[in-house]
């Protein structure tokens, strides 16, 4: 595996996170159409995540090759991932619907918190992988 980095993380993340956006700023409702908001908000999450997980798993970060691992990790992650579209959901709604924040604009905060939440928790989790491998 080779080294997390910040620049990677972020790096990783901006393919999804630029289709994300195009999909909020053409598919979001520009009027208070809650249900049809909620609908693409979700579709550009899970489209955002799907992409930074084959970067980061299959080709860059963590360098997994074979399929049935990757297949397991993603039976794994799912469960998290459905957690965070939820929350993700409610906050975009909150931003857009009571603070009237335009859509992108409002993704773009979330996943800068999520980036830098991400960021913090996978190198935590790799450190911690070093040290239990090393004693």
């Amino acid at each position: 595996m080779k080294k997390i980095t910040f620049r990677k993380v972020a790096l990783g993340g901006a393919p999804g996170a630029i289709l994300g956006y195009i999909i909020l700023f053409f598919f979001a409702p520009k009027n208070q159409e809650t249900s049809l908001l909620i609908q693409v908000s979700l579709i550009a999450f899970f489209v955002k995540e799907s992409i930074s997980f084959c970067i980061y798993k299959r080709w860059w970060t963590f360098e997994k090759s074979r399929l049935r691992e990757i297949a397991k990790e993603v039976l794994l992650y799912f469960p998290v991932l459905l957690f965070l579209a939820l929350i993700n959901t409610f906050l975009l709604y909150a931003l857009v619907e009571k603070w009237g924040l335009n859509s992108v604009l409002s993704q773009a905060i979330l996943n800068s918190f999520s980036m830098l939440v991400g960021y913090i928790n996978t190198k935590e989790v790799f450190e911690s992988d070093k040290k239990l491998g090393d004693t």
